[in-house]
């Protein structure tokens, strides 16, 4: 009976220390397992986060390559270069829209709202732009086009006009305007504007009072007011080019920070 006993007693021992052994070897199981996915998590976030930075990195070399389009139109005057920011401007938005679900995903909020406002700020650089792409086609490419051309016709009739009359003082007073155009277009100030009109009056003046036929002197005045009417056009929007040069300036500085932000 003791003897029995005692293998009763053994076999549960044995059978505890099995128990024992499985309940080890699922703990180990249960860590290593646990580890796996701790290591996974951790690998899928670094994954996530090199592949934002990548797109990051791609959207700041479209948005730099967009720059040089910008530059490159204005000194240029060329519409592939007006043509080559509008297309960057598709491809900037597609990252800008992937990169804010990307990390909303990621519940980055802050960086979330930085893209976002990243977006909003481009918008309005986009606006800008257009808006200095139309006022430099009807200004004019070229001096045959737009608001450039129809002026230098002016120009041209108006000293045709003057060459058919022998008068000093008509052609220093054209002389003049010329000048006072010459230096209403390189500085582009209002007040080159006003002067040029005070130019003109003095202009009528001789005119009036010059010994020509009635006639003559109609022809003379209406080539005049052709001249001014188109240079009045003329400085009006090259002003509104230069303020939207200003304006797409400003727009880019105002995302700067956001920029450096998301790369950062």
């Amino acid at each position: 009976m003791f003897e029995i006993r005692r293998k009763i007693r053994l076999t549960h021992r044995i059978a505890l220390i099995g128990a024992i052994g499985a309940l080890g070897v699922f703990i180990v199981g249960v860590i290593y397992l646990v580890g796996a996915f701790a290591q996974n998590d951790h690998q899928s976030r670094a994954d996530h986060a090199e592949a934002m930075l990548t797109l990051a990195n791609g959207l700041y070399a479209k948005m730099l390559e967009s720059r040089r389009s910008e530059k490159d139109f204005m000194l240029r005057s060329d519409m592939q270069y007006a043509e080559a920011v509008g297309a960057l401007a598709k491809a900037i938005t597609a990252d800008i829209d992937t990169l804010r679900q990307q990390s909303s995903t990621a519940g980055l909020d802050d960086l979330t709202q930085k893209i976002a406002r990243l977006g909003d700020g481009l918008k309005t650089y986009e606006t800008h732009f257009s808006a200095l792409v139309a006022g430099k086609q009807h200004l004019g490419l070229d001096e045959k086009s737009g608001l450039e051309g129809t002026f230098h016709d002016s120009v041209q009739a108006m000293e045709d006009k003057l060459d058919e009359f022998d008068d000093t003082r008509l052609l220093v007073a054209m002389l003049a305007m010329r000048r006072q155009e010459a230096d209403s277009m390189r500085h582009r100030d209002p007040q080159y504007g006003d002067a040029m009109k005070k130019l003109a009056s003095e202009f009528t003046d001789h005119v009036n009072k010059a010994s020509l036929a009635p006639m003559a002197k109609t022809d003379l005045k209406q080539v005049l007011a052709a001249y001014q009417n188109d240079f009045s056009a003329w400085m009006d929007t090259a002003l509104t080019v230069d303020n939207e040069e200003t304006a797409i300036g400003a727009a880019y500085a105002a995302i700067e920070p956001d920029i450096n932000g998301i790369l950062g």
